[in-house]
C-alpha cells in the first residue's frame, strides 16, 4: 500500500511476485484491473488464471490463496478507490502503483502491459489508451469503448454537459494513441453486454492499420474463467 495524495488514505494493491524474481534482471509487470465490487485479490487470482469454483465463495477463495507457478512476470491488481470505472481519482491510483512497484522492483519499461476484466476491461481501453506510451500492450476482456453503448443511456435523457463529460474520457477519442500499442479485445457472444461494446473500438484501430484484434468466443460474460487460464 502506499499513502495517496487525493485522500491522504492508505491505499492498497494486490501483489505477486514470481519466485524466480531476482534483482538486476528486470522483469515484465501485469497490471490488473478488478470488475464492478470484486475484491483485489480475488481479481490477482483471476488473472494468474485460478478464477473460484462456481461452488466456493468469495471469502473461502480469498483465504485458500493457490499454489503458483512462476510465471515470469510481476502481477499487480490495484483497488483504484473501488468501483470508480478506473476514471478520474481511479486513473491515479493506477498510475500512482505502476510508479510503486517500478521502485520497489526491477521492472522491465519496455514490458509492462495492462489488462481488465468487466469494468476493469473498461478501465483497460481507457488508461491505456490515455497513456499508450507506457504500455506495450493491452488486454481488455469483456470491457467496453465507449459508454454510450450501455442501455441505460438509450433509456434515460441526457444532458449536453453529461454527454461531454462522457465522451471525455471514452476510449474511441484516444484510439490514435495506440499507433505503437497492440490492443486485444475478448468478448463473450452470449455476453449481456454486446461484444460490440469492444467492436467499435477494434474498429476503429484497424482502420487506422494498428496492430489489434477481436475474439469473440461463445461465452456469457465472465470470458476470464478461460481467457486467463490460458
Amino acid at each position: 500500500a502506499y499513502q495517496s495524495p487525493v485522500d491522504g488514505q492508505i491505499a492498497p494493491y494486490a501483489i505477486f511476485v514470481p519466485t524466480g524474481y531476482q534483482e538486476g534482471s528486470p522483469i515484465p509487470l501485469v497490471i490488473s484491473l478488478h470488475g464492478l465490487g470484486s475484491p483485489i485479490m480475488m481479481n490477482l487470482r483471476q488473472v494468474l488464471g485460478y478464477d473460484r469454483d462456481e461452488e466456493e465463495t468469495v471469502d473461502h477463495a480469498l483465504r485458500h490463496f493457490p499454489e503458483t507457478e512462476d510465471m515470469g512476470a510481476i502481477f499487480v491488481s490495484p483497488y483504484g478507490f473501488g468501483d470508480t470505472m478506473f476514471r478520474f481519482m481511479g486513473e491515479s491510483d493506477v498510475l500512482a502503483v505502476i510508479d510503486e512497484v517500478e521502485a520497489a522492483y526491477d521492472i522491465d519499461p519496455n514490458r509492462i502491459y495492462l489488462t481488465g476484466l468487466s469494468m476493469g476491461g473498461t478501465g483497460t481501453f481507457d488508461i491505456g489508451l490515455h497513456h499508450a506510451d507506457r504500455f506495450a500492450g493491452l488486454l481488455s476482456l469483456a470491457g467496453t469503448a465507449d459508454m454510450r453503448q450501455y442501455r441505460e443511456f438509450r433509456r434515460h435523457p441526457t444532458y449536453s454537459w453529461e454527454l461531454a463529460l462522457i465522451d471525455q474520457y471514452s476510449a474511441l477519442r484516444s484510439a490514435e494513441n495506440a499507433v505503437n500499442l497492440p490492443v486485444i479485445a475478448i468478448h463473450g457472444t452470449r455476453d449481456r453486454t454486446r461484444y460490440t461494446h469492444s467492436e467499435i473500438l477494434t474498429n476503429q484501430l484497424e482502420a487506422l492499420g494498428y496492430t489489434t484484434a477481436l475474439e469473440t468466443p461463445p461465452l456469457p460474460h465472465n470470458v476470464w474463467r478461460d481467457a486467463y487460464a490460458q
